[in-house]
């Protein structure tokens, strides 16, 4: 997808949500630096291939590719494989945010599950509120069983030699104490992620080392 396209896609989506949205709600633009628009940070969205290095377990390192492109309702597909199994991901742009519709694994051959039935029932997970900022809290899952808080926005990141801008991180505690936390860029998506399962700081990594067009073979 050309780039024009997807911004004139997120711009009448942003566009959607300010006319919805009430004026006691309106954000101000000191509060605007602090938070950010969700839109800019959707998975696997900006480019059709992304490649990430992992650490800690074999199956860490994986690749995104998008699949399939924004419909007219911003309806894309994106598909997450490691070297145990490829994974299809339905999402949604809405002026309420990104929404997961469905996923399918053992997707090997790429097919377009946008219009699936599973796709176009009434069960979504949210992936990102329209707006978040530090501070904040939402729930992923389909039963709404992770909360994340976003514990930063960073004016600097840096992963894999490259320098990152406006980078919000959030996490989240599972029951047993391990931390789950993710990294995010504008206009780029995932960038980072740690899975912290013990007091001494032991971890499960993903690092962004490569994204653009699909490599040939």
């Amino acid at each position: 997808m050309k780039k024009s396209t997807l911004k004139r896609i997120l711009a009448s989506i942003l566009f959607a949500a300010v006319f919805f949205t009430s004026p006691s709600s309106a954000v101000t633009a000191e509060e605007a630096i602090e938070s950010v628009d969700t839109s800019d940070y959707a998975p696997g969205l900006f480019y059709p291939y992304y490649d990430y290095k992992g650490e800690g377990m074999e199956f860490a390192p994986f690749t995104l590719t998008l699949d399939y492109e924004p419909d007219e309702d911003g309806i894309y597909q994106v598909s997450r494989a490691n070297t145990g199994n490829t994974v299809s991901y339905v999402y949604q742009l809405t002026q309420d945010g990104v929404i997961e519709l469905a996923y399918f694994p053992n997707s090997y051959e790429a097919e377009d599950f946008r219009y699936h039935e599973d796709s176009l029932d009434e069960q979504v997970a949210t992936f990102f509120p329209v707006e978040l900022a530090v501070g904040d809290t939402f729930k992923r899952g389909y039963r709404d069983e992770q909360e994340f808080t976003v514990t930063d926005i960073l004016t600097e990141h840096e992963v894999e030699c490259e320098t990152y801008h406006d980078v919000f991180v959030i996490e989240t505690v599972m029951p047993e104490g391990e931390v789950q936390r993710y990294f995010y860029a504008p206009e780029i998506g995932e960038i980072a992620s740690e899975y912290i399962f013990d007091d001494e700081g032991n971890a499960i990594t993903t690092a962004l080392s490569e994204y653009g067009e699909v490599p040939t073979e």
